[in-house]
Order: C-alpha cells, then structure tokens, then sequence
C-alpha cells in the first residue's frame, strides 16, 4: 500500500473510531430514556392501583364494619378518614409528579436519540463500504452532532440509575447492533 493509501486508511480508522463513539453515547441515551419510561410508567400503574385499593377501601363501609365489631366504631371512622386521605393524596400526586407525562417525554426523547444512534451506525457501513467518501462521512457527521446537540438540549434528564438500567440491557438481552458488532470483531 501507497504512504498516501496508508494515510486515507489511518483517517478512516480514525473517523469510523470517532462515529463509533458518537454511535455508542447515542445507544446509552437513547437506552437509558427507554429505562426511565420504562420507570415513570411503573410509578404510574403503582399509583394507579394504590388509588383503585385506596378508594374503595374508603368508599366501602367494611372498615367501619369491622371496628364497630371489636367496639371501636370511632376507629373505624377515623381508619376510613385517613384512608380516604391516602387516596386524595394519590391522586393529587398523579396530577403533580405527571408519571405518564414523563414516560411520554423520555419515551420521545429514545425515539430521537435512537434515530441518531441508527444514523452514525448507517453512516459507519457506508463509510466502511465506500459509499461516501471520508469527506462526505465528515460533513455529514458535523450536521449529525448540530442534530444530536437540539435532540440532548430539548430532552428531559435521566438518573444514574436509568444509565445502570441501560447498560445491563445492552449487556444481556437488549443489545442494539448485533450482526454489525459480530462483523467488526472479526
């Protein structure tokens, strides 16, 4: 191979490095915004079932029932006040923590960001295969991260545990780029 040939092999090498990076930070967002919907809508159905259990607990007359049994009917009153308490504040939590309305919002943010991670990966096959020329991969990268930079700056947060979540699933039974990453560790 030509030292100009040897050159162009070194700057691909080095920008399919560079996609990659950018590919794999895609893959953890996106992922990590999948776990946190995944997350918010677990909260969602938790309160959701503690609202249902709660107000019927507190609409129903066997609490009092069962107090005035044992001779405590005052109990039972005030069991019924406290649980009908419980529910008001479930529902009152519903309205202001909005769990559906952030699993909405990182579910849209993982569709963003995985949109970006497919791109850099398309981009690195087609790099790879000759179909664009190291300059074309270059700008189009350029105009990837503007993309990627309006997609992070418009997303809602994730936690470190969302980006633990993450990385687990990418480990075991979630990974993303199977038959690419097979093909690139040969």
């Amino acid at each position: 191979m030509s030292e100009a040939g040897t050159a162009n092999a070194a700057q691909i090498d080095e920008l399919v490095a560079n996609l990659r990076d950018s590919a794999e930070r895609m893959k953890y967002t996106y992922k990590s915004h999948e776990k946190a919907a995944d997350r918010y809508a677990l909260y969602e159905k938790r309160r959701h079932v503690a609202l249902i259990v709660l107000t019927v607990l507190s609409a129903s007359a066997l609490i009092v029932s069962i107090f005035a049994l044992v001779g405590h009917e005052a109990w039972g009153n005030l069991a019924v006040a406290v649980v009908a308490t419980l529910a008001s504040l479930a529902s009152l939590l519903g309205d202001y923590l909005d769990f559906a309305g952030k699993s909405q919002q990182h579910q849209i943010a993982a569709v963003k960001t995985r949109s970006l991670f497919i791109s850099y990966e398309d981009l690195i096959g087609d790099l790879l295969s000759g179909a664009v020329s190291p300059a074309a991969a270059r700008k189009r990268r350029d105009q990837m991260r503007e993309e990627e930079n309006g997609v992070l700056m418009d997303a809602v947060r994730t936690t470190r545990k969302d980006y633990d979540r993450a990385s687990k699933a990418l480990e075991s039974d979630e990974r993303t780029s199977e038959a690419q990453d097979a093909l690139h560790s040969e």
